[in-house]
């Protein structure tokens, strides 16, 4: 449709790999203006470390054996560094960022099934991780700050989710199924695409 070929720019029945290659670019460019010094590197460059990083997370997304949230979190874990490791010769990526680059690229495929990811969300629908942006994490705060307190996890609305260190990353997305949890919430990328839309209306 025209709406998805201007938001992706592709058509939506290009094939499997152009589709992921595709939500990975447009992750990508959530988390692009957070990069520092990568305005002078070569275009060549950045668009291949980008279409390595995107061959990854396909080829990884796919062969996830994962079906246990312990199993999911040390792969996603696992990943990121993989990706910082990609990108390393162009920019020094934070956790924050590259969950970001991970965690858009999976919602844009949940959002958008495509071929051979089928297993992926069948096992692991209910582990995945929230992508984390001020949106999310200034309206959690705001609403329900005793998930920080309890966790105790350091954020103020002056705080930037793209430099998070693992750490802090972790207890976030342990506070997010803490919340699930009581609840009564069974899918946290339905939750989260909810509470992006309400909170960002509402400026929190």
């Amino acid at each position: 449709s025209f709406l998805f070929y201007s938001y992706f720019g592709i058509d939506i029945g290009s094939e499997t790999n152009e589709l992921f290659s595709a939500y990975s670019n447009r992750a990508y460019r959530d988390l692009a203006r957070t990069i520092r010094g990568i305005g002078g590197k070569k275009t060549t460059i950045k668009y291949d470390r980008k279409q390595e990083v995107a061959k990854l997370m396909f080829q990884e997304i796919i062969s996830c054996p994962s079906k246990k949230r312990e199993d999911f979190d040390d792969w996603h874990s696992g990943l990121c560094n993989k990706i910082a490791d990609i990108f390393k010769p162009i920019a020094e990526l934070k956790y924050g960022q590259t969950q970001k680059w991970l965690n858009m690229t999976i919602k844009y495929l949940w959002l958008n099934k495509v071929g051979k990811t089928e297993s992926f969300f069948k096992y692991n629908e209910k582990h995945l991780h929230i992508p984390l942006d001020s949106i999310i994490l200034n309206g959690l705060y705001s609403e329900h700050k005793t998930y920080f307190v309890n966790n105790d996890i350091k954020w103020s609305k002056n705080s930037s989710w793209s430099r998070i260190e693992k750490d802090t990353y972790v207890k976030m997305q342990n506070a997010f199924r803490d919340y699930f949890k009581k609840h009564n919430k069974s899918n946290p990328l339905d939750w989260e695409s909810e509470k992006w839309v309400e909170w960002n209306n509402n400026k929190m």
